[in-house]
């Protein structure tokens, strides 16, 4: 459902508006769509913590599930994200035995290896943090 749509259509109330876009927030965190929960909830005005909270969970979802370490920087650098902030996704995802486990193919280092998600993980953050 596009919120846009349900907005544009003749006879919608600014309330129904608000309303149909609290609807897409809950649905997007429940879909486990960070990004358009994060985007949403800054529109909303929901409190900063939240949103902060809803935006790392965007970035943790790109670093560990996708393995989009350059999705993952560029919402970083639109979010803001401080050194620590990395850091600490990095240790908390470096340490999840599915992730030390599952070995993947990557150039990241400029030669190709096999490293495992953990170990992406650790050098894409350390070149996050390097950076800012």
């Amino acid at each position: 459902m596009n919120t846009r749509a349900i907005t544009a259509g003749a006879g919608v109330t600014p309330a129904q508006g608000r309303e149909a876009q609290w609807y897409e927030f809950y649905r997007a965190l429940a879909e486990r769509n960070f990004v358009r929960a994060g985007d949403l909830a800054g529109q909303l005005n929901v409190d900063a913590k939240r949103v902060r909270r809803i935006r790392r969970d965007a970035v943790r979802q790109f670093m560990a599930e996708y393995q989009n370490y350059e999705g993952a920087a560029r919402l970083i650098a639109e979010y803001g994200l401080t050194a620590e902030e990395v850091r600490e996704l990095a240790d908390e995802l470096a340490v999840r035995p599915e992730l030390a486990s599952k070995q993947t193919f990557s150039l990241q280092s400029g030669s190709p290896a096999h490293l495992s998600v953990a170990e992406q993980i650790r050098r894409f953050a350390g070149k996050q943090i390097e950076s800012t």
